[in-house]
């Protein structure tokens, strides 16, 4: 399967695809906090992602457009 949709039916992208918005995101390093596959009900989005990965690498990111906050649960308290 791929997502909630059986593989040999996911032939392409785009909006006509059922849960094609749907997306995952994995991440592991020494600065990332322990929590294996997180099942909570909980609303994340892309736009967060840049920003997630600069702070784990100990930046901040910024842009020309607009972005979001990083995903604190992901990110080691100190």
């Amino acid at each position: 399967m791929e997502g909630d949709v059986v593989k040999k039916e996911w032939t392409s992208h785009g909006a006509s695809k059922k849960d094609s918005y749907e997306m995952w995101f994995a991440i592991i390093g020494p600065n990332t906090s322990v929590g294996g596959e997180i099942k909570s009900e909980v609303q994340l989005y892309q736009k967060q992602f840049a920003q997630t990965i600069a702070r784990l690498m100990g930046y901040t990111y910024k842009a020309n457009h607009p972005i979001a906050e990083e995903i604190k649960t992901v990110i080691k308290k100190r």
